[in-house]
């Protein structure tokens, strides 16, 4: 099982996500990475922002845990809180993401996330639900 930390970073209601293409479909992931093996998931997270994003960020709480299982490939994901003064500058070195968005957080149950937890988002986010911090295992809708 692969581990991914990744973290929400809330801006303006807005949502910084990295736009992934393959194929004729994109895909917006939350800012984050694999575990490397014996890898604290707070310094995966310091590391993967600064690396991809070349941002600082300070963690919050956890706010989701989903697992993924895609062509044999399970992955747990965990989203954290998170803050940062500074501003996202994509680097191609460290990314294949084709570029940066600042989604709307009205638009995330309808946007193709990777996890697909777009739903569970608003309701924290937006619309202050409760939600289960573990989401359990999420299809990916979007996929074809």
């Amino acid at each position: 099982m692969i581990i991914r930390p990744a973290a929400l970073l809330v801006r303006e209601e807005r949502l910084l996500l990295m736009v992934y293409r393959y194929g004729d479909q994109e895909r917006y992931n939350m800012p984050g990475g694999k575990l490397d093996e014996g890898e604290e998931i707070g310094a995966c997270l310091q590391r993967e922002w600064w690396e991809e994003l070349g941002m600082k960020i300070r963690l919050g709480s956890l706010a989701l845990v989903a697992e993924t299982l895609v062509e044999e490939r399970q992955v747990l994901h965990l989203l954290f809180h998170a803050t940062s003064e500074d501003e996202p500058c994509l680097n191609p070195v460290e990314t294949h993401a084709s570029s940066l968005l600042w989604l709307p957080l009205q638009k995330l149950s309808e946007a193709p996330l990777y996890p697909a937890v777009g739903e569970a988002l608003l309701d924290l986010l937006v619309r202050g639900v409760a939600v289960p911090c573990y989401q359990g295992r999420v299809v990916q809708h979007w996929l074809k």
